[in-house]
């Protein structure tokens, strides 16, 4: 099953107002000229398909410590959600779902492992002792997945 079958599956609903709607290939853009990085194939697609939205079923994904429950995509709110929380991630690491607890679900546009992603909890900071803030904040990420549409087709009912 691909992911946006499994998207189907699991039911999303939009969130409400224009400004949740899906992205237009000009507002897709536009970020990722702020980011100064294109977006990988499968969220650009998400984003230009779904924008903001919720699962309609509680779904999670399974980790070896318990389960991370994703909430609402931030789709067009994208811009919003990177100014609210850049202090807290590295560079090239943006959020793209918040679990309503303020737990970050982020997609990595690094280099070195593009595409990936990772979970961040909110009680979990940083010690950037050694000089590096970057990667201190790096250290704080759990990846989850390898790309966006694994991240999707891991998601089970619970």
């Amino acid at each position: 099953m691909n992911w946006v079958d499994k998207l189907q599956e699991l039911g999303v609903t939009p969130l409400e107002g224009d400004q949740f709607s899906p992205l237009s290939e000009d507002e897709l853009e536009r970020l990722e000229n702020s980011v100064g990085v294109a977006f990988p194939d499968d969220y650009r697609t998400f984003l230009r398909q779904f924008g903001a939205c919720d699962l309609e079923e509680y779904a999670v994904i399974l980790t070896e410590d318990g389960s991370i429950a994703p909430g609402s995509f931030f789709g067009d709110d994208l811009a919003g959600a990177l100014n609210d929380f850049s202090e807290r991630l590295p560079r090239l690491v943006i959020p793209i779902n918040d679990d309503g607890a303020g737990n970050l679900i982020c997609i990595s546009l690094r280099p070195d492992c593009f595409g990936a992603i990772c979970f961040q909890s909110h009680s979990v900071g940083w010690d950037d002792s050694l000089g590096d803030e970057d990667a201190a904040k790096s250290a704080t990420l759990i990846r989850v997945a390898p790309d966006f549409g694994s991240f999707i087709c891991k998601l089970v009912l619970e």
